[in-house]
Order: C-alpha cells, then structure tokens, then sequence
C-alpha cells in the first residue's frame, strides 16, 4: 500500500504534468521568425509575445473600399495573419503588395472566432485580451522594407481545397457563382454586415463577408459565374471570404 507522503507527492506530481500540458510555457526566438511560427505558439490562451521576435510578410488586404476596417492581412510563404490597428484609411500608409517587418514583443496573439489575431493587450470588457494597436505606436511596431514591393498574385483553390493554413492568406476561385437566391441582391444588407454564398460545381459552398460600410455593399452581386479572390478568415466553425472590392470578381461567364 501506498504511504500517505507517497500519495502527496503522485498529487502533486500529476497536478505539475496537467498544469504544464494545458498551459505551456511559450519559448519565443529572437529575430525574424515566420508567421507559421508564431502562430504555433498559441494554445488555448492569449499569448503575449516577448524578446525581440520579429515577422515579415507583404500586405494583402486594402481598406480602401471599406471591407477590412482596422484589419490589416500579411503573409508570408508560410501564413497569414491579421493585425489590429487603430489606423483608418490605413491604405494610404501599408499598400497592398508592401512588404512589412512587425516587432511583435509586447503585442498579444489572440483568437477571435477561431481565427488568430496580433495585436495590443486590452481590458476592455468585450474583448479583455486583444485591441488595435495604438496609432501612437505602429511606428515602433510597423518597419516598411522599401524596394520590395510586388504584385499579389493569388494562388488559385477549390473550395472543397480550405484548411487551416489558408486562413489569413490570399487566394482564388473560379468557376464558382453566387447562389440562385443571392444574385438578386446587394453585397451586403444595409443594417448589417452580410454573408452571400459562393458555389461551385460540385456543391462547394463558401461565405463571402461584406460590411454594410463598404463602399460596393449596395451594388449588386455579379449574376454570372467565374472568378473571385480575396482574403480567407474564420469564424465560429466555418470559412469566409472577404473582398478586397466588388473588382475583386470577374464573373462573366454563363451560370452552370
């Protein structure tokens, strides 16, 4: 039979490997580490980051059209993420196709949705863990690398193709429609922001988001099939796709 002091110490014992294997001790590098790597180190709580950890990724989204309010994407060849900045009209400062080094000490790696964010510490009672980064701030977080601009190039998926490492990054469909009950309506609602679905040939569905305060949300959606691209995010179980604008799709061809 086990002693009493051997029990204590089995308690203890197991209590030490449940706390270390629910709550690791994130080991943050120093220097320029990748997106995907960074991401790895969340678990189930938000993570601050420490030490001079830095990533390096090329815009991919626009505020310019009103879709990705304070919302800025960045990947590189191994991810995407979105960061939070209190910045409006940030497109005139972080371009599509710039390239950005982010000193990520200090800022909070966090899930909202299911879909991972960086951004500042917050107490705010909604979201107590993760807010925009300051505009007084992204001076001191946000390096532009000049001369390395470059196109956005997509690279083209099927819907039934979506995983988790595309989230956050920029992709493509073709030969996807909008359903036969949304192509006669708007991009989004005018008192809330609206998912319409994309469909392919196989049944495939996908949801494209579209604020109520872009500028594009009360034209039309395209009638026709062919090709639409923009930025994969995550909420609650399911994929979207949100928009960069309306010419974000090209849809020309007859509807299948």
């Amino acid at each position: 039979m086990m002693s009493r002091s051997n029990k204590i110490i089995v308690f203890f014992a197991v209590l030490l490997a449940v706390g270390c294997a629910k709550n690791p001790e994130p080991e943050f590098r120093a220097g320029d580490v990748s997106i995907a790597w960074l991401k790895s180190l969340y678990g189930r709580q938000p993570v601050v980051v420490t030490g001079d950890t830095y990533i390096t990724g090329r815009v991919t989204s626009t505020d310019q059209y009103g879709n990705f309010y304070k919302t800025l994407f960045i990947e590189d060849d191994t991810g995407g993420i979105c960061l939070r900045i209190d910045l409006e009209d940030y497109h005139r400062t972080y371009f599509r196709g710039m390239h950005l080094r982010i000193a990520c000490n200090a800022l909070v790696l966090s899930s909202y949705g299911g879909m991972l964010q960086l951004g500042a510490f917050s107490y705010d009672a909604v979201t107590p863990d993760l807010s925009a980064i300051p505009r007084d701030r992204l001076a001191a977080v946000i390096t532009i690398r000049e001369g390395e601009d470059e196109a956005v190039e997509p690279p083209l998926l099927a819907i039934s193709e979506l995983a988790p490492q595309h989230i956050g990054r920029f992709v493509a469909f073709d030969g996807v429609q909008f359903d036969d009950d949304a192509v006669v309506h708007t991009w989004s609602e005018v008192a809330a922001d609206t998912d319409r679905y994309l469909t392919d040939r196989a049944g495939n569905r996908i949801a494209v988001r579209t604020s109520r305060r872009a500028t594009f949300a009360s034209r039309p959606l395209p009638s026709r099939s062919g090709y639409i691209e923009g930025v994969v995010t995550y909420f609650n179980g399911r994929y979207q796709l949100v928009v960069c604008s309306d010419m974000s799709a090209i849809m020309d061809e007859a509807r299948f």
